[in-house]
């Protein structure tokens, strides 16, 4: 594919992150749960674009560790363009 400046190619990735364990995390992200109860950290999960050229990350969107994998990058891709795009 051509990359063009009007139409870059990029990707979608995702993943989450151990973010500091105090309470506005812990209310903002929540804790996974574990074998014995709950994570020690709270966990942020994440999706990014990244443009594929340049390796620019842009376009990201946040929730918490109780969003499934599947649902951030469906509910949060189209947000992630209108606010990069």
């Amino acid at each position: 594919m051509l990359f063009t400046e009007a139409n870059p190619l990029v990707s979608l990735d995702g993943s989450t992150l151990g973010v500091a364990d105090d309470k506005e995390n812990e209310r903002a992200f929540g804790r996974p749960a574990a074998s014995r109860g709950q994570s020690a950290y709270p966990r942020m999960r994440f999706v990014l674009r990244v443009e594929n050229g340049t390796h620019v990350l842009f376009g990201k969107r946040m929730a918490g560790s109780a969003t499934g994998g599947g649902p951030v990058p469906k509910t949060r891709l189209a947000q992630a363009s209108a606010v990069s795009g």
